[in-house]
C-alpha cells in the first residue's frame, strides 16, 4: 500500500508541475524528445486449467480416483494445493444408450496455479502419466510487472535526456530542466496458449516436454521537453 501511495504521489506531482508550467513552457524555447524503451519477461505465474471428465475413461474410472490421482502427483510435486489450486466447473452429462442402463458421466475443472516453466512442464508429464490429459495453459502473469514499468521510465527519461544533449551539441546550447514530461506504458501479455496445448495433447506421457513459453513485453514511452539556454 505504501508503494501505491508513493506512485499515485509521484504522478500529482508530475500533474502539477505540467500544470503550472502550461501557460509557460508554450512560450519558451524547448527541445523535445520520445523514447521508447521496452523488455521482454519470464512469467512467474502460470494458470493451468486441469479438466477431469469420466468420459475420457469411458466411465471406468470415476472424478473421486482421478482426483484422488491428479491430487497425490501434485503432491509429490510439492504444490500448495490449499493456496495454489480451486474448483471452476463440476457438471454432469446423461448418456444414454439403448443396450445399456442410462449413465452420469461427471467432469471437474481446476485453476492451477504454479510458479516456473519447469513445475509446469513437471505437472503436465505428471499428469499425463495418470491419463489426465485435459490441461490447457489458461495465461500467463508477471508478479511485479509494476517494478519493471517504474524501472523503464526512468530508463527512458534518462535516454531522453542524453538525446536531447547530443541534439543541442552542434548548436552551442544547453538544456535547462525538464518542462514538461508525459509517460505511457504498456504491457502485452501472451495470447491463449492454444497452439502449446494442441502440442501438448499430441505428446506421448514418456517423452521429454521442451516447451518454451511465451514472454510478456513491457513497452514504456516517454515525452521529454527540456528548456534551451
Amino acid at each position: 500500500m505504501k508503494y501505491l501511495n508513493f506512485l499515485i504521489l509521484e504522478l500529482i506531482l508530475i500533474s502539477n508541475v505540467v500544470y503550472s508550467q502550461k501557460t509557460h513552457f508554450t512560450d519558451a524555447h524547448y527541445v523535445e524528445t520520445l523514447v521508447k524503451v521496452d523488455t521482454l519477461i519470464i512469467p512467474d505465474k502460470i494458470y493451468l486449467k486441469i479438466t477431469l471428465d469420466e468420459k475420457d475413461t469411458n466411465g471406468k474410472i470415476s472424478i473421486e480416483e482421478l482426483e484422488k490421482k491428479m491430487m497425490s502427483e501434485l503432491a509429490k510435486l510439492k504444490i500448495n494445493l490449499n493456496k495454489n489450486l480451486y474448483v471452476t466447473n463440476i457438471s454432469s452429462f446423461f448418456i444414454k444408450n439403448f443396450l445399456k442402463p442410462q449413465n452420469i458421466l461427471k467432469t471437474k475443472s481446476y485453476i492451477l496455479l504454479v510458479n516456473n516453466e519447469k513445475t509446469a512442464m513437471n505437472t503436465i508429464i505428471a499428469l499425463k502419466k495418470e491419463n489426465i490429459s485435459n490441461i490447457f495453459i489458461e495465461k500467463s502473469e508477471y508478479s511485479k510487472i509494476e517494478d519493471i514499468k517504474l524501472l523503464l521510465k526512468i530508463k527512458a527519461v534518462a535516454k531522453a535526456k542524453e538525446n536531447a544533449l547530443a541534439l543541442v551539441a552542434t548548436l552551442n546550447q544547453k538544456i535547462g530542466n525538464a518542462i514538461f514530461i508525459s509517460d505511457r506504458s504498456t504491457f502485452f501479455q501472451p495470447k491463449i496458449y492454444g497452439e502449446i496445448s494442441n502440442e501438448l495433447s499430441s505428446i506421448n506421457s514418456n517423452e521429454f516436454i521442451n516447451i518454451e513459453f511465451k514472454k510478456i513485453k513491457i513497452e514504456t514511452e516517454v515525452t521529454v521537453k527540456f528548456q534551451l539556454e
